[in-house]
C-alpha cells in the first residue's frame, strides 16, 4: 500500500496566523487573565475542544457587554476574532470597549483574504451598486462581508440560484444598477466559473472579484490531481468547515471511494485493502498533528502485515471498542496535560 499526503493539506495562512496569536496570548497571559475567542477560532473540533481544556472560553456578541465592563488590573480580558473575522458593528463594539478600557484587549484574527472582501464590499458601497455574494448565507464569513456593504445585497450558494433570480421573472431586479460580486474565500471553483459566466452572459457592465483564497485554489486542484491517481481519498477536517465539505465534494467528483474524516475514529479502515494507492488531503482548519496520526494508523497497519499479519485480522483489532479499565498496548503519537 502507498499513501500520500498532500503537499497543501492542513493549517492555511490564515489559520495558522490565527492559531499563532492564540498561542502568543495564552504565552503572555497574567495571572487572573481570560482569554476568549469570539466564536470557535476555526472549524474544528478536536482543536476548539483542546482550547476548552486550556482554558480558552469561546463568546458570542452578547458577551461582550459584560466581559467588557468586568475587564479590571486583577483580572484583565483577551478577546480574539476568529479567522472569519466578524461583522462591521462588532468591530467598531470591539474597539470602543478598548478605548474606555485599557483592561479590555481585542485581537483581530481576521483572514488577510477574508478582510480584502470586507474592504471590496466598503469601498463598492453606493445606491447605485448591488451585491451579490455567492457563498453560504449563514457562514459567519459571509454575514460578515454583508455588514461591510451599504445598499442592496443579495446571497446565492451557486450558479443555478443565481440564474433564477436573475431571470425576467425572478427575485432580483437589478435594473440600472452595477451588479459586483464576490466570493466566499472557500467556495468550490468550478462553482465560482460557473457564476461568472451566467453573470457575464446578462450584465456587461457587471464588476467581479475573484476572491476565492490561493490556497484554496491550489488545494482543490491538488486534490483533482491525486483522486484521478489513487485508488482511495481521505478528506481530514470538521464537518462543519466550508473547504473541508468542498474539498471533499471536489475529490468525490472524481473518485467514488472518497471519504471525508474528523478525526481517526471515524477513519475508513474496513475499506482498506493491500496494494491500494490511498491519497490523503486536509481542510485548512486541520492540525497537522491530526494528518500525522491519520497516516501513522495506516501505515502501522501496512507494516503488521508486511510482517505476516493477517490483514483483515488488522483492521478488526483497530476497529475495536476499548472500554474503561482495559490495559492496551499502543503508540503515543501526542500527550496534552489532560490526554495521552
Amino acid at each position: 500500500m502507498k499513501i500520500t499526503v498532500a503537499t497543501n493539506a492542513g493549517f492555511c495562512f490564515g489559520v495558522k496566523r490565527a492559531t499563532d496569536r492564540l498561542e502568543e496570548a495564552l504565552a503572555q497571559a497574567r495571572a487572573g487573565e481570560t482569554i476568549a475567542t469570539l466564536g470557535h477560532l476555526i472549524h474544528n473540533e478536536s482543536y476548539n475542544e483542546g482550547l476548552r481544556r486550556r482554558g480558552v472560553l469561546t463568546v458570542s456578541d452578547s458577551d461582550l457587554p459584560a466581559l467588557a465592563a468586568g475587564a479590571n488590573a486583577e483580572h484583565p480580558v483577551t478577546v480574539l476574532v476568529r479567522a472569519h473575522g466578524c461583522t462591521k458593528e462588532t468591530e467598531e463594539l470591539l474597539n470602543r470597549y478598548a478605548a474606555e478600557n485599557p483592561y479590555f484587549r481585542p485581537i483581530d484574527c481576521t483572514c488577510p483574504y477574508v478582510k480584502k472582501i470586507h474592504r471590496i464590499a466598503k469601498e463598492n458601497s453606493a445606491p447605485d451598486k448591488v451585491l451579490l455574494l455567492i457563498g453560504s448565507e449563514t457562514h459567519p464569513e459571509v454575514v460578515g462581508i454583508l455588514s461591510w456593504f451599504e445598499g442592496e445585497k443579495y446571497v446565492f450558494p451557486d450558479a443555478q440560484t443565481l440564474n433564477l433570480a436573475l431571470m425576467p421573472n425572478g427575485a432580483v431586479r437589478i435594473d440600472k444598477k452595477t451588479p459586483v460580486m464576490v466570493a466566499q474565500t472557500t467556495l468550490n471553483l468550478v462553482n465560482w466559473n460557473e457564476c461568472q459566466k451566467k453573470l457575464k452572459s446578462i450584465y456587461t457592465n457587471a464588476i467581479i472579484f475573484d476572491t476565492i483564497c490561493s490556497v484554496t485554489e491550489t488545494r482543490q486542484n491538488e486534490a483533482v490531481l491525486m483522486s484521478r491517481n489513487v485508488d482511495m481519498m481521505v478528506v481530514i477536517g470538521g464537518k462543519n468547515s466550508s473547504n473541508t465539505n468542498k474539498l471533499y465534494l471536489t475529490a468525490k467528483r472524481n473518485l467514488a471511494e472518497t471519504y471525508l474524516a474528523e478525526n481517526t475514529t471515524e477513519l475508513p479502515l474496513d475499506r482498506l485493502r493491500p496494494h491500494m494507492k490511498v491519497g490523503i488531503t486536509a481542510g485548512a482548519s486541520t492540525p497537522s498533528g491530526i494528518i500525522e496520526e491519520v497516516k501513522h494508523i495506516m501505515e502501522n497497519l501496512i507494516d503488521t502485515v508486511s510482517a505476516g499479519e493477517d490483514f483483515e485480522g488488522m483492521l478488526e483489532q483497530s476497529l475495536k471498542t476499548i472500554s474503561t479499565g482495559e490495559t492496551i498496548k499502543g503508540t503515543i503519537t501526542g500527550i496534552s496535560s489532560g490526554e495521552i
